[in-house]
């Protein structure tokens, strides 16, 4: 078999039909991968493998598979065993398989069973032969050679009861006396594991080895070797078998196979049946003795019972088939499972919340779902309900281990607002569960009402203005009417929006009048939907109108005739005034001249002085202004002649 597979983890098996009956209408051959562990073949396939003395490197053959694709019917099982060399960190080492093939399948693929290789240290091991006896046990020979030791003979093996993949310690069967020169690379054509089929138990083993160094001068070795497990063939022999292999139950119940016993040779044998293996807690009904005769298979039931207490695991469970002259055994894999859980019940609630306006009421699906059978009546409370709220459950009690209740949650316009949990118990016997939800409370539908700023300040005849502002909560949507009141009679007040739409904003616009007393007024600005009203109070405070007065100081003056007299003018501003305030002069009657020292003035004094005119008695009057403002002062003047 040269070829491995398709790439390096897979094996491609063949299988070979001739059909024989008249006519010959032909053979058949089908290739089926087998998937394995990846490998790199040792040497890339070539020439690699050192020896003591010599620089002279040996071939691996680690192209092909190595000597022989060897088959065993167990009855229950088929076995094909096969090896080749690998490399394990720059050694050639031997990597070893078992495939298996299952009744009831008589063709078919073959699946790995055993993938391992056999790499105790770092010497080269190579050309390696494979077989197994008639008890199942699996010998491995090899070549192994270092630089520092000439090409040796050593065989390793393993038993069925040993963990899979691994074998024994490898044994020496001999060592060479020397090494391949004279430039020779060919190591053997090839080894051979061959069985004795007088007992199925003898191993041969034939390999080259080299008595001293040289070339075209190797040896043969013989050696035989058996496993102590081993049960030699007899005259009289049968099969078992078990269908299935492998079973599987939860901890506390029962699996069974059938055990089938064939004759194969010899006299009609009476068969020993027993079993061993068996978890904690287990046991094993099958009858003592069966009888293998020729003709049909015999078959019985082997029924295995575990406990409550048997641990959960997989149990290899041997059954020994003992006949005069030979001993069987065939393996029924068991899985025992945990054990199922007691009757019990699960609680849900759904939704898992709910929200409500204070005063509004909720409900919640309370279920009860049984599980491993079970089937008692379950008993409903609640806690955790907010003050001013209540919380009930109906029905109260659900019968039967199955079935549904409607909690139902009534809040009141006192029930805090948040988010609180609610907790729901089922409780049967000594079991109790818990499932719970969450009740958000919120405010009911509202606004909030707020005017700024909370002080405006308006002359006697001027105005001002408030911002009005309304704030939807609670998922308010409602129409807010605003009104104002307060005012005194001689103010006037209205809005830029006399109603808003849930949220929104206006003005309050406030109007004195010149006769507007001065002080400070309460003005409430009230918004109303519905029956829910809310209000917000401002001030208003009316200072005086900014004004000016203007006074002439003396009242009266004399002066001669082409002499002069001056007055004093004085300005004094009120309500805040701060304007610019122009000064004129008139006589009445005309004649006399004046002139300031200061024209305009915001307050303060200005000096008028005055010249010219004819002897008589003047009206002296000085105007001031200031914008559409204007006050007048008069005094008087008498000019004489002496």
């Amino acid at each position: 078999m040269r070829r491995l597979g398709r790439d390096t983890s897979h094996l491609a098996t063949f299988a070979f039909h001739v059909d024989w009956s008249p006519g010959f209408p032909g053979t058949t051959l089908t290739e089926t991968d087998v998937a394995v562990a990846p490998y790199t073949a040792a040497c890339g396939g070539g020439v690699c493998i050192p020896q003591l003395g010599t620089s002279q490197l040996l071939d691996s053959l680690a192209d092909r598979m190595m000597y022989a694709f060897q088959y065993r019917n167990f009855g229950d099982h088929e076995s094909w065993v096969v090896n080749y060399s690998v490399d394990v960190n720059g050694s050639a080492e031997p990597r070893w398989f078992e495939l298996r093939r299952s009744p009831p399948a008589t063709s078919g693929p073959l699946t790995e069973y055993q993938d391992a290789t056999f790499a105790p240290d770092s010497a080269d091991r190579w050309m390696g032969s494979i077989a197994m006896d008639g008890s199942g046990d699996i010998a491995l020979g090899y070549s192994e050679s270092s630089a520092v030791m000439n090409p040796a003979i050593f065989y390793t093996g393993r038993t069925p009861a040993d963990p899979l993949n691994t074998m024994a310690p490898e044994t020496l069967l001999l060592q060479g006396g020397g090494s391949q020169t004279g430039g020779l690379n060919r190591w053997g054509d090839y080894s051979s594991m061959a069985v004795d089929p007088s007992d199925a138990c003898t191993f041969w083993y034939t390999n080259q080895y080299e008595p001293s160094n040289g070339s075209f001068n190797w040896a043969t070795e013989i050696g035989a070797f058996a496993f102590p497990t081993c049960v030699p063939r007899s005259d009289s022999d049968f099969s078992s078998a078990l269908l299935p292999t492998s079973g599987s139950v939860s901890a506390g119940g029962t699996t069974s196979t059938v055990l089938s016993t064939d004759w194969t040779a010899g006299s009609t044998q009476s068969v020993a049946l027993s079993t061993s293996g068996l978890p904690a807690g287990a046991t094993a009904s099958l009858p003592a003795t069966v009888t293998a005769a020729p003709g049909p298979p015999s078959t019985v039931t082997l029924s295995v019972t575990t406990s409550v207490s048997t641990p959960p695991g997989t149990y290899p469970i041997a059954v020994t088939a003992a006949g005069p002259q030979s001993v069987h055994t065939a393996t029924f894999t068991l899985t025992v499972g945990t054990a199922p859980p007691p009757p019990d019940f699960a609680l849900t609630a759904s939704p898992s919340s709910q929200t409500v306006t204070a005063g509004a009421s909720a409900t919640y699906t309370v279920s009860v779902t049984p599980a491993s059978g079970f089937t008692g009546d379950v008993a409903l409370t609640t806690a955790g309900a907010p003050a001013g709220t209540t919380a009930s459950v109906s029905p109260s009690t659900i019968a039967g281990g199955s079935g549904t209740s409607t909690l139902t949650v009534t809040t009141s316009s006192s029930t805090p607002l948040g988010a609180w949990t609610l907790t729901v118990t089922g409780t049967s016997g000594s079991l109790t569960h818990a499932a719970s939800v969450v009740l958000m409370v919120t405010a009911p539908p509202d606004f909030a009402l707020g005017a700024t700023p909370s002080v405006q300040t308006a002359s006697a005849g001027g105005s001002t203005s408030y911002g009005v502002t309304v704030t939807a909560s609670g998922g308010f949507t409602g129409i807010v009417n605003l009104s104002a009141s307060g005012a005194p009679p001689d103010v006037s007040t209205s809005f830029t929006l006399n109603a808003i739409a849930g949220s929104g904003t206006s003005s309050l616009l406030v109007s004195t009048t010149a006769a507007t007393a001065p002080g400070t007024y309460p003005i409430t600005v009230t918004g109303t939907s519905g029956t829910l009203v809310h209000s917000q109070t401002v001030s208003l405070v009316v200072t005086a109108t900014p004004d000016f007065a203007v006074t002439l100081a003396p009242s009266a003056q004399s002066m001669r005739r082409g002499g002069s007299a001056s007055y004093t003018v004085t300005v004094t501003p009120s309500g805040g005034f701060t304007g610019t305030v122009t000064l004129s002069f008139s006589s009445s009657p005309g004649g006399v001249s004046g002139s300031f020292s200061r024209s305009s003035l915001t307050s303060g004094t200005s000096t008028l002085s005055v010249s010219g005119g004819k002897a008589g008695t003047y009206a002296i009057t000085v105007t001031a202004s200031s914008g559409a403002t204007s006050h007048a002062a008069t005094a008087r003047l008498t000019i004489t002649n002496k």
